[in-house]
């Protein structure tokens, strides 16, 4: 039950007016309302303020994020952190660091979440078996 804050005054006002008539357990009732209300709304409140602690660090990141073809990279006072896969970070909003593949054929960075290879390919150097 969600009362509004003048319903919460008014009920002080009533367990005064109890405990003035002598009518302690009517005021105890009151007051065990009061306890039950007051404590709901604490944990909404410490859930609604985590809520908000989450949404301010999706938003911090998400301004943090720049784009430097072909990746994404963290910049935050003047240290930049990354690469970050574009396909993942556009589509998903995911942070997923690309690795280097120097001698892959597809790509020279390739996620290890989306497996999409990014850069230019470098073929594999042709192995030469002597003597075959």
């Amino acid at each position: 039950m969600d009362i509004s804050f003048s319903e919460a005054k008014g009920m002080f006002g009533t367990v005064i007016d109890l405990i003035k008539k002598g009518s302690q357990m009517e005021a105890q009732a009151q007051i065990q309302k009061l306890q039950e209300q007051y404590l709901g709304l604490h944990a909404e409140n410490l859930e609604l303020r985590q809520e908000l602690l989450e949404i301010k660090g999706v938003l911090q990141e998400q301004t943090q994020m720049i784009f430097d073809e072909p990746f994404f990279y963290i910049e935050d006072e003047g240290n930049r952190d990354g690469p970050y896969c574009p396909r993942c970070w556009q589509g998903e909003k995911k942070k997923c660091r690309v690795i280097q593949t120097p001698d892959s054929y597809n790509g020279t960075h390739r996620c290890q979440v989306c497996d999409e290879c990014f850069g230019e390919g470098k073929p594999m150097p042709e192995i030469k078996f002597e003597g075959y």
